[in-house]
């Protein structure tokens, strides 16, 4: 980034769009904010780092409580991020009782998984 400072912000796989119609066909929203966008990388990263390499990214299971809901995916075959946590798309949300970030704890507390994975397409980017 030339003649840029550098900001901090998070890396991800973006959705892609064909990728985002069918997952929201596939699972109906929820709730009134739908996001449907990303898969987080890394947080607190500079715009000036690497991005995250391409990856192979599966839906592989659900989750939902009375505010949020996630699908868990595995990129590169595991579901694991590096912090620990559980990758995953955020997929719609109650705006007055959760954020997106809600969907790390809504898994940890327990998931079901798919009969079918379902493949997705993004790509690398920085938020």
């Amino acid at each position: 980034m030339t003649n840029q400072k550098a900001r901090r912000g998070f890396q991800c796989w973006l959705v892609d769009g064909s990728s985002r119609t069918k997952l929201l066909n596939t699972f109906e929203p929820k709730f009134e904010r739908v996001i449907c966008h990303h898969v987080t990388y890394r947080y607190g990263v500079l715009s000036t780092d690497p991005l995250p390499p391409a990856a192979e990214i599966v839906v592989v299971g659900y989750a939902s409580n009375d505010a949020i809901e996630a699908l868990v995916v595995t990129v590169d075959g595991t579901e694991k991020r590096v912090d620990g946590k559980i990758y995953h798309i955020t997929l719609s949300l109650d705006p007055e009782k959760a954020k997106p970030v809600d969907s790390n704890k809504l898994l940890s507390l327990g998931w079901t998984k798919l009969d079918s994975p379902i493949p997705v397409a993004t790509k690398p980017a920085f938020q």
